[in-house]
């Protein structure tokens, strides 16, 4: 697959803590930011298509759980990323 190039925006710090993450993990930054979007992006795109144009409160109420198992399901992948970066091999 043919990448595309883009240019973006950001606080200085944010770059700085890129740019000392990829460091530390022996990455470009254009690879760690691809890797933490490629996570992401999926599972914003499909909770965005799943809501209707004009919510009602159900929609609300039941919109609301659908995001917190994602949250959670995402906060869960964090704590094994976790271990598997700071793990003696």
């Amino acid at each position: 697959m043919k990448l595309k190039k883009r240019s973006i925006s950001m606080p200085p710090q944010m770059y700085d803590d890129l740019d000392y993450i990829a460091s530390r993990l022996g990455v470009s930054r254009s690879a760690l930011v691809t890797q933490l979007l490629t996570d992401i992006v999926p599972d914003i795109k499909s909770m965005l298509e799943a809501i209707p144009a004009n919510m009602t409160e159900t929609d609300l109420v039941r919109f609301r759980g659908k995001s917190e198992s994602i949250v959670l399901e995402r906060m869960e992948n964090l704590r094994r990323m976790k271990h598997d970066l700071f793990s003696k091999p």
